[in-house]
């Protein structure tokens, strides 16, 4: 089981609310496309507490190896070493400026020629702030997580959430924990039915009897 993947026409996905300006948003998706080498989808989620929340969607014809080598040299994403600015964290900054509004990005996706990577925000946590060291952490991850370059993920599910918080389609029993988007992911395999749980800070995977759970709505 894993995440969908949104094909809907883009002239459909653009759907927001009256106070953002549509031509801020074509320059902010624009901008986007051309710092990730991608087709750029934003949809609305409408207002959660005191931001417009959006999904952004990111269609990239690149291998996850070759972008996170891209982005280790700086040539993908507009990612330098050593620091947390990116252009995304810009474009957010511009268009909130242009709209005098607040912007959460709530679910940010990243569909690849092999595999998909599906961050979700939790807590406090900035999405846009926090993807440079997302992708940090699944290159250095990543022969621990493919078993040595034995297997290769087609989805990586960011982050798997605490039993008590129902925002979330997957969750971990309460006691593993959740403090940040580097603890706990959801990695799908074609070899398995089901996601397995990778813990970042052990890089290894955890029990069979925790598997991922899913909440039902």
């Amino acid at each position: 089981m894993s995440t969908y993947k949104d094909n809907s026409k883009k002239s459909d996905a653009w759907r927001f609310p009256h106070t953002l300006q549509t031509i801020s948003i074509f320059s902010f998706i624009k901008k986007i496309e051309k710092d990730f080498f991608a087709e750029v989808t934003v949809q609305n989620f409408g207002y959660i507490e005191d931001s417009i929340s959006i999904s952004i969607q990111l269609d990239c014809n690149l291998s996850l190896i070759e972008i996170l080598n891209h982005a280790n040299l700086g040539t993908w994403g507009g990612f330098k070493s050593n620091t947390d600015l990116n252009p995304l964290s810009k474009a957010i900054e511009i268009l909130q400026n242009e709209n005098n509004c607040n912007i959460a990005i709530s679910e940010f996706s990243l569909f690849l020629k092999d595999t998909s990577i599906i961050i979700n925000k939790t807590n406090n946590l900035n999405i846009s702030k926090e993807l440079n060291a997302i992708l940090r952490e699944i290159a250095s991850q990543y022969i621990y997580i493919s078993n040595g370059f034995t297997k290769k993920p087609f989805e990586i599910y960011i982050p798997v959430l605490e039993e008590n918080d129902f925002d979330m389609e997957m969750y971990i029993p309460e006691e593993c924990g959740q403090k940040s988007y580097n603890e706990y992911w959801g990695i799908y395999f074609e070899s398995e039915e089901e996601a397995v749980i990778y813990d970042v800070k052990e890089n290894s995977y955890l029990p069979e009897e925790l598997h991922l759970c899913l909440v039902e709505y």
